[in-house]
């Protein structure tokens, strides 16, 4: 018989008591031996922290047990698996049909690697029919979750834009800290000339090792006033990603060599 081993993913930009219930409730209602979680990364959203800060947040707010794990991730773990992904399920019509931005894509590697036998999903952030398509292409089973809590990771930013001087409710008082200690979410706590000259520079880097990608024909990704200049890098290397189409060696070469970037 199949370990219950099951995922949930999301961006925990930051994670607050809506989700520690959700991971908690999930485990006694649904008696999993296991509940694995994921931080989203770029494809979906365009995060305000680093996945290491997102992390960091994440064991703050829980401990990891024997039932719990938090998988060990960074851009390098994120762009590998979507590579991986495309390799594999090349031509594949399920993934014809529910290639979008909405769906977790490099999530179909794990649900045939670990022996996943289904998925916890929101219908508000996912579409049903894709959902049930995946499920039914895979022979996993979906469960459909509402928040315990009415709150969320965008109600507690723009509390904390308010007023930083008083905890959000559903915040833990270790993650608000970190959250203070670390400046995240402060609008404009960077300008819009910090974040040209970061991505001219990493720019002129990435031409000194990679100079046929010709990078000066991107335009500027979109800048985004409350993310932290940690998720900068995160960014642009993403961008490149998708915008030049990068694949397998070029691909490995390209971040391996980025992620060396400091300004």
């Amino acid at each position: 018989m199949s370990k219950k081993i099951w995922i949930l993913r999301w961006v925990f930009d930051p994670i607050h008591e809506g989700h520690h219930s959700n991971m908690m409730s999930s485990i006694s209602w649904l008696k999993l031996d296991l509940l694995n979680i994921i931080v989203k990364f770029l494809w979906e959203k365009d995060p305000n922290t680093s996945i290491q800060q997102r992390i960091d947040m994440i064991h703050l707010q829980i401990w990891e047990t024997d039932k719990i794990k938090v998988i060990k991730q960074n851009i390098q773990w994120h762009l590998m698996h979507l590579l991986e992904l495309k390799q594999q399920y090349k031509g594949c019509k399920i993934i014809n049909t529910c290639w979008s931005d909405k769906i977790n894509r490099e999530l179909k590697v794990y649900w045939q690697k670990w022996d996943i036998v289904g998925v916890l999903y929101r219908p508000e952030f996912w579409f049903p029919s894709d959902m049930e398509d995946i499920a039914k292409f895979f022979g996993i089973d979906l469960i459909k979750i509402y928040p315990e809590f009415s709150s969320s990771s965008t109600f507690i930013r723009k509390e904390l834009i308010k007023n930083r001087d008083n905890k959000p409710n559903w915040l833990n008082y270790k993650v608000y800290n970190y959250i203070i200690e670390n400046d995240l979410y402060i609008p404009n706590h960077f300008s819009f000339k910090e974040y040209e000259k970061y991505w001219n520079n990493f720019i002129q880097f990435v031409n000194s090792f990679y100079p046929s990608l010709n990078l000066h024909d991107l335009e500027i990704p979109n800048f985004n006033v409350l993310q932290h200049k940690d998720a900068w890098k995160e960014k642009f290397i993403n961008y490149i990603v998708k915008e030049k189409k990068l694949e397998q060696d070029e691909l490995v070469f390209f971040v391996n060599n980025a992620l060396k970037f400091k300004m």
